[in-house]
């Protein structure tokens, strides 16, 4: 397995796969172009968290 910091396109597949299902659907907001909330510069530039991607 490898670890590695999410990219914008890995945000997009993250968050198709969360909003997935019915509960999913009614908390995140997969649109094309996804809203800035989800952009992966923004979520990389947090300390505490920072979104990881495994392929």
């Amino acid at each position: 397995m490898l670890f590695r910091e999410a990219t914008r396109s890995d945000v997009i597949k993250i968050v198709s796969m969360l909003a997935d299902d019915k509960l999913g659907r009614q908390r995140e907001d997969f649109t094309d172009p996804l809203p800035d909330s989800y952009s992966a510069g923004r979520l990389i530039g947090l300390k505490s968290e920072v979104p990881i991607y495994c392929s």
